[in-house]
């Protein structure tokens, strides 16, 4: 099987990894990680603001897709808050950013959820409650990261 890129798709797919690369520079610790997965893109959780009360642990989350799509959001910022005993989540806020990083409130249904095996909210409450996984990186310059994911929107290197 031949796998065929176009000259865009590689100019992303650099681009993309360059600016992930510099920005997951060991240099300097910080707060934020990422967690790359084919599955789910991007990954970002925040841990200085994180906030614990009893078993519920709430904390920003940022997700960017691999590969953008036209009119489709670029990263989308989410507050989440995980009860670790119970192993359930629920969204508290969630906004998604155009190429503008203009950000539109996506409503959400605050109602508790069950994590389910292999899915984006387990990577985060292994993340949030332990034991991190190794997959989660240390990640420097978040808003350039996603400032640069938009600009590439901008240019139309997304699909």
């Amino acid at each position: 099987m031949e796998i065929r890129l176009s000259a865009k798709q590689v100019l992303l797919a650099v681009a993309v990894c360059s600016t992930l690369m510099a920005a997951t520079s060991a240099a300097s610790a910080s707060e934020w990680y990422v967690y790359p997965s084919s599955r789910y893109g991007y990954l970002l959780a925040e841990k200085a603001q994180m906030v614990k009360s009893g078993d519920t642990v709430k904390f920003w989350s940022a997700q960017l897709p691999l590969r953008g799509k036209s009119g489709q959001p670029v990263y989308t910022k989410t507050v989440y808050a995980i009860n670790c005993g119970q192993r359930t989540y629920s969204i508290l806020q969630d906004t998604a950013y155009d190429a503008n990083e203009s950000g539109i409130d996506i409503p959400v249904a605050q109602a508790s959820r069950e994590i389910e095996p292999d899915s984006k909210e387990e990577a985060l409450a292994g993340f949030a409650c332990g034991p991190k996984s190794n997959a989660w990186e240390s990640i420097n310059s978040v808003a350039e990261f996603l400032h640069a994911r938009a600009n590439l929107a901008k240019q139309g290197l997304t699909d």
